[in-house]
């Protein structure tokens, strides 16, 4: 990346990680990173247009509504070379495959990111290693979560990713309500709700006479405000195209 300073544009800055991501910026001063505003979703179009047009850089925390709008603006106005990062989650398929056209039609590099925290995809990165391995011994894989009671989806969109990455890697699949006995084919998805957890992922893998287990316990929405930051910066360097959050080498984020 060039050492001149790149722009960044928060959509849905009113929001919990807007916020957070604003105050790391003007705290902590990411390297090559200035922050221009940003915008609330449900801002007007001309004021969004304004600052998506003058950044570099583009984070998105508005929630689907809010992801589709950003997406209708940026298709209508054709914005070329931009880099985004969506860390929006429970979007319908056909907005992600509207984001594709975005990347391929007008020069975009685009990041999928439902979970921007460092651990969670070092954890991933962790089980996908091992999966096929383990599973190929006659291991069984489950995937849990636990988080506050005030979260409204359930499983949380990180679970969800977490396990449709790795059915991707062992050719099983994500079961989200189980109905009697286990199967040898399915990724049980499990759903914890109560107190004030911040949010906790494990992935398990259960064998006949051991477990490995791969977990992430998360103490504060800061950590996922500084993982937007190094994963706007890995963006930031990439060719036009699409990508999601299994495309990231892992030496790539280490700072330079």
């Amino acid at each position: 990346m060039s050492t001149t300073n790149k722009k960044l544009w928060i959509f849905g800055i009113s929001g919990r990680m807007g916020q957070e991501i604003q105050s790391i910026c003007k705290e902590q001063s990411p390297a090559r990173i200035q922050l221009l505003g940003g915008t609330a979703e449900d801002s007007s179009l001309e004021t969004t247009l304004n600052g998506v047009s003058d950044a570099d850089l583009i984070l998105d925390f508005s929630g689907a509504s809010g992801n589709t709008a950003l997406l209708n603006l940026l298709a209508e106005k054709k914005l070329e070379k931009k880099s985004i990062l969506i860390g929006s989650t429970g979007l319908p398929s056909e907005n992600l495959e509207r984001w594709q056209g975005i990347a391929s039609d007008f020069s975009n590099s685009i990041l999928l990111a439902p979970n921007t925290s460092l651990g969670i995809y070092l954890s991933l990165q962790a089980a996908l290693n091992i999966a096929s391995i383990c599973t190929s011994h006659g291991f069984d894989l489950e995937v849990e979560e636990t988080h506050h009671k005030h979260k409204k989806d359930s499983p949380s969109g990180t679970a969800v990713y977490l396990a449709d990455q790795l059915a991707e890697e062992t050719a099983l699949t994500p079961v989200y309500q189980r109905d009697g006995l286990r199967k040898d084919t399915e990724i049980g998805v499990h759903a914890s709700r109560g107190g004030g957890v911040f949010g906790e992922h494990k992935i398990r893998f259960l064998g006949e006479h051991e477990e490995i287990s791969i977990s992430h316990r998360a103490y504060s929405r800061a950590l996922f405000a500084k993982g937007a930051i190094i994963l706007g910066q890995w963006i930031l360097k990439q060719k036009p195209g699409f990508y999601r959050i299994s495309d990231i080498e892992a030496r790539d984020l280490i700072p330079e």
